[in-house]
């Protein structure tokens, strides 16, 4: 009887964050794959050395997934350490495949881990009881972006939701992202993009709170968000 109830209980909680994290990753190999970006022969040593952030001195951005993201997501799910304080791999990702768009289901992929590892709160001491906060994978996002799309992709939801952060150079540079995306979408998605943007911009300190709110209203009135 108690073990039936038990079998219950987990069934109602459903897959924890690593098993959600498991599955991301493989499907992440999958994508690389069907790319034909996944590489037959691993890399020479010097290759992981002074790599700079995303590998992006000594490799490519695919490489760095497939040599150094994966086995250390694989890693972490295996020995269920704790999860990094916070995921920007979307971000990254959007800037090294601008004009790529073949990428576009792997960025969708990392933006899924971003939203995993950013759900979970810095002080947990249990990841696998989580999931019930981790956002809704599906929420504001469709499998493939096409130009004159009227959907706003998750992407910009999880940058609006870290643009706070950033000031200055970095501030701009991440408007620029946003930019990228105003290019291809459909008109008809500035307002939703603007409001995204006066969103983050209440979250943010004095003079970048600032900036972003002429981001918005620049976005809202057919303009661009970064400025030349």
């Amino acid at each position: 009887m108690s073990t039936h109830r038990s079998d219950q209980d987990k069934q109602m909680k459903g897959p924890d964050l690593y098993e959600l994290l498991a599955k991301k990753v493989r499907e992440i190999e999958c994508e690389l794959q069907l790319l034909n970006r996944w590489q037959g022969h691993p890399l020479t040593q010097d290759k992981f050395e002074n790599m700079g952030a995303f590998g992006s001195n000594t490799m490519t951005f695919e490489q760095w997934i497939q040599f150094i993201l994966i086995p250390r997501i694989d890693s972490i799910i295996k020995n269920k350490d704790k999860l990094p304080a916070e995921s920007m791999l979307s971000t990254y990702a959007v800037r090294a495949f601008d004009g790529d768009p073949q990428a576009t289901r792997l960025i969708e992929l990392l933006c899924d881990v971003d939203n995993i590892v950013n759900a979970v709160p810095s002080d947990a001491s249990n990841v696998g009881e989580l999931s019930a906060k981790l956002p809704d994978q599906t929420a504001h996002s469709a499998d493939t972006i096409y130009l004159d799309d009227e959907v706003v992709p998750q992407v910009l939801y999880s940058l609006a939701d870290v643009l706070h952060r950033f000031e200055g150079e970095d501030l701009e540079s991440q408007l620029q992202t946003f930019d990228i995306f105003l290019g291809i979408l459909n008109p008809s998605t500035r307002p939703a993009i603007a409001s995204l943007l006066q969103a983050a911009a209440v979250k943010a300190k004095a003079i970048a709170r600032k900036r972003i709110e002429r981001a918005a209203s620049a976005v809202a009135e057919g303009g661009n968000a970064s400025e030349p």
